[in-house]
């Protein structure tokens, strides 16, 4: 089987846990891929983990076609936003990177789609203010990776998050071993 390349607008959720990824492994192999996997061409913009899934367990995906002039990012949004039941700094995260996919610049993709959207319409798709979209940015302009999975894990609010921002990348890396409160204590101080 040809392996499918993920086409951006495909991460911009973030990625399964790895006991999540297991779990989904596992249903798959005992119960068969229940949800197909969206893709345009030959890149899929839906069902990623399904589709490495499929392929770890040995059962065939199942592909539907987007339609051509789609708007991706909306399709994306509808069909995660309410079953990954993300919170308010998740969802902000996820607006942050729909609008400053490639720092700002548009992405055109191999069907000339314009796929970067405006503050406003990010917020009004993910229900999330506009001042968390750019405590969102912020974070994934300055933080460190390891400060941005925590977001995507639900681990650390993003107004935390960006003020924490603020620090060099290994004092974030090592705030982010402490307590929760010992976290935002650190993150009030920094702001």
């Amino acid at each position: 089987m040809e392996q499918l390349q993920f086409h951006p607008v495909s991460e911009i959720f973030p990625s399964m846990a790895p006991a999540e990824f297991d779990a989904l492994v596992a249903d798959i192999t005992a119960n068969g891929l229940r949800e197909p996997i969206h893709v345009i061409g030959s890149q899929i913009i839906d069902g990623r983990h399904r589709y490495r899934a499929c392929l770890q367990a040995g059962i065939e995906p199942q592909f539907v076609l987007v339609p051509e002039g789609a708007d991706l990012n909306a399709l994306v949004i509808s069909l995660n936003l309410r079953r990954r039941h993300l919170s308010e700094s998740q969802r902000a995260i996820v607006a942050a990177r729909l609008e400053t996919r490639d720092l700002g610049r548009p992405h055109k993709d191999a069907n000339l789609h314009d796929l970067s959207i405006s503050r406003t319409h990010a917020s009004t798709l993910l229900n999330v203010s506009a001042r968390s979209i750019a405590n969102a940015a912020k974070v994934l302009q300055d933080g460190a990776p390891e400060l941005i999975d925590a977001i995507d894990r639900g681990e650390i609010a993003v107004s935390t998050a960006a003020d924490l921002a603020r620090l060099p990348a290994g004092t974030q890396q090592d705030v982010l071993t402490r307590t929760p409160d010992e976290i935002r204590a650190i993150a009030r101080d920094v702001k």
